[in-house]
């Protein structure tokens, strides 16, 4: 409060008539020379959701740029409510695309951390990154992979394109609790079929 952004780069962005209907989205940076991102091992990245704001037309004067607004949110509060009311031991990430993890409901301490490269306290739960490099890359499907202590897990992932973010979001489960889904799911399918033919 009380600082003049005249020539800040977002309100620059915001007064360019191509955006006036947009919302920009990206990671929210100290005001200084380097611009660097706020981020805090402690929490997820923060980011800044932005949009232009026009003063209306009137008594002959054209609509004009006023300025613009500006919402500021932490990754890990606004996903968290959300992944609660998942099934049970089922994970969500939220990678960039350059590999760095945005977002880990279940290990937060690997957030803010590149997939691409393998640090000594990756070796307690994974063989390899191979299946996150292959998520990286391919950006939509699924893929099974192994963790260390022996457990199967299957993941599905598919891109999330927001303003100039772009982001791949992964949903993964242990194999068994989805086998046994789908059983179930066979099971009242069969039963349902049976019962329209009897």
């Amino acid at each position: 409060i009380g600082r003049s952004y005249p020539q800040c780069e977002l309100v620059e962005w915001g007064r360019r008539e191509a955006n006036r209907q947009s919302v920009s989205l990206s990671e929210l940076r100290r005001p200084s020379k380097a611009a660097e991102p706020i981020r805090d091992a402690a929490s997820a990245p923060r980011f800044l959701l932005v949009t232009p704001v026009y003063r209306p037309a009137g008594a002959g004067r054209p609509e004009r740029f006023a300025g613009v607004l500006s919402l500021s949110f932490d990754l890990r509060a606004v996903l968290s409510e959300r992944v609660a009311r998942l099934e049970p031991n089922s994970d969500v990430w939220v990678i960039e695309n350059d590999g760095t993890l945005l977002f880990h409901s279940a290990h937060p301490e690997m957030v803010l951390r590149n997939v691409r490269g393998w640090a000594p306290a990756c070796g307690a739960c994974h063989v390899s990154l191979e299946h996150v490099e292959r998520i990286v890359a391919r950006r939509r499907g699924t893929i099974a992979y192994v963790l260390k202590d022996g457990a199967e897990k299957l993941a599905a992932f598919a891109p999330m394109e927001f303003g100039n973010a772009s982001w791949t979001v992964v949903i993964s489960a242990p194999s068994t609790r989805v086998a046994a889904f789908a059983r179930r799911r066979l099971r009242e399918t069969v039963l349902l079929v049976a019962v329209v033919v009897a």
